[in-house]
């Protein structure tokens, strides 16, 4: 997602439904391509557990698991 009226610097990225403005000197269509992939594993997470509400949860599952691969 671009938003024209985002901050210098800032790139914003949707994970879980949820706007984030990340700061970085970094590619924004690479920040964007990061933030997409790991919103599907994210959202393929929830799919899968009994408590897809706790996003803190998926999140901590879903780092695990990418580090892992």
């Amino acid at each position: 997602m671009t938003d024209t009226t985002s901050p210098a610097g800032t790139t914003r990225v949707t994970l879980a439904g949820k706007d984030y403005l990340l700061r970085g000197d970094t590619d924004p269509d690479f920040i964007r391509d990061v933030a997409s992939f790991v919103d599907k594993r994210l959202n393929a997470a929830r799919e899968r557990s009994d408590q897809p509400h706790d996003i803190a949860r998926m999140a901590i599952l879903t780092s695990l698991n990418i580090a892992h691969e």
